[in-house]
């Protein structure tokens, strides 16, 4: 996958006023994903008291298949089948340019 040539600011930056940690968490994941191919959950700088609704997250974006892992117990996520077709979608479209 072609990595687009910017850099994301620091997901934990947004705008507080209006991103709940739900947000965050989505947010946080597919930069992530950008950047690199697989993650862990203490790869995602989120506080201790915040982890019970970020794994809830992690679990959401995996029903929904933007990201997935070898079984419910493994605890190395990855890019899932949905944001591999968006990010072939982004290169197909850079191409055509």
């Amino acid at each position: 996958v072609r990595r687009v040539g910017w850099k994301p600011a620091n997901p934990h930056k947004a705008d507080q006023q209006t991103m709940t940690l739900r947000d965050t968490t989505w947010h946080t994941v597919l930069l992530t994903l950008t950047r690199q191919d697989e993650f862990k959950l203490s790869d995602l700088g989120f506080k201790d008291s915040e982890k019970h609704t970020v794994k809830r997250c992690l679990r959401e974006l995996e029903e929904y298949g933007w990201i997935e892992r070898d079984s419910p117990q493994h605890s190395i996520w990855r890019a899932g089948p949905r944001f591999k077709a968006l990010a072939r979608a982004a290169d197909e479209r850079l191409d055509a340019e």
